[in-house]
């Protein structure tokens, strides 16, 4: 089977980073395909950006407490899942850290609507009805939506008939029929590449915390302070760990990509039971692969 070789590119800054969308031929029909793939994804992040103030999601972050909302399907299908993935790890993975966020400057505060609370268990998500807030809580779908928007985008080639392409919001990976080589960067050194290993049909989300800021708390503290939370503790995950996560779903890979930057080597149990596989790298220790066995695909 041939590697993956692309021949047409679009670049866009959306969802907090840059979507690249790559395909095996420039023609007319792989153009139209590639520019309603992207608008797919602008559709996606007018509706989900915390740095909107118009957003879907932001209006729903002030909408009256204790009453069902009714919002999009997209929003839906991203806040049932994320809702899903709180569930399943605990609290691990939550969507209600936006405060935290917002403490630390990581995420823009467009106005004070009182005290908040951090607990996915404050959320109701309900098709039928709608999405509902039991307390004051604030949501980023910031990690979970970068995926889904790919999965949409992905989508939107199968159905005109691409299947080989890569789409690549910020290094959530969805990968179409041809292999495609994978590199992740040294968590010590974001400039030096490693091989992740090839391959097809499948989705790759990477994450990790390249620029670290020092930060002082309240006590006088000096810490470490990147975008990536322990949602129970309210302290930032280990700073120098790189991982990715391999599954079908590229929004499935992108949320367990914050379960195992906070677990670790403790989520090889619980990636297997959820048909995931995890790269993991802290610092300058030897890398490994933990969950479920992932085998690479070979390129002619």
């Amino acid at each position: 089977m041939n590697s993956f070789a692309p021949k047409l590119r679009r670049l866009r800054p959306l969802l907090g980073t840059f979507v690249e969308i790559q395909l095996d031929h420039d023609d007319e029909p792989h153009r139209k395909a590639i520019q309603d793939a992207m608008t797919r994804i602008v559709s996606i992040h007018q509706c989900m950006s915390i740095h909107e103030p118009d957003s879907e999601l932001s209006q729903l972050n002030h909408s009256v407490l204790h009453r069902f909302h009714p919002v999009s399907n997209d929003l839906m299908n991203v806040l049932y899942r994320g809702t899903y993935w709180s569930i399943q790890s605990q609290g691990d993975f939550d969507m209600s850290i936006l405060p935290l966020l917002q403490h630390y400057g990581l995420a823009p505060t467009h106005r004070d609507n009182g005290d908040f609370v951090v607990g996915y268990q404050w959320l109701d998500c309900k098709p039928r009805y709608g999405v509902r807030r039991r307390a004051n809580i604030r949501l980023d779908a910031g990690g979970i939506a970068k995926g889904y928007a790919v999965d949409a985008a992905a989508e939107v080639l199968e159905e005109l008939g691409i299947c080989n392409y890569v789409v690549n919001a910020g290094g959530d990976l969805r990968i179409g029929k041809a292999p495609v080589a994978v590199q992740v960067r040294h968590p010590l050194h974001p400039h030096h590449l490693i091989e992740l290993g090839t391959f097809s049909q499948c989705a790759v989300a990477s994450s990790a915390c390249y620029y670290v800021h020092r930060n002082t708390d309240e006590d006088g503290r000096i810490g470490e302070l990147h975008p990536l939370f322990n949602p129970s503790t309210g302290q930032c995950t280990p700073a120098h760990r790189a991982l990715s996560v391999i599954h079908s779903s590229t929004m499935d890979a992108d949320a367990l990509t914050k379960v195992v930057a906070i677990r670790g080597h403790l989520a090889d149990t619980w990636l297997k039971t959820h048909k995931a596989s995890a790269w993991i790298m802290d610092g300058a220790s030897s890398p490994c692969w933990i969950g479920q066995t992932y085998p690479e695909i070979p390129v002619s």
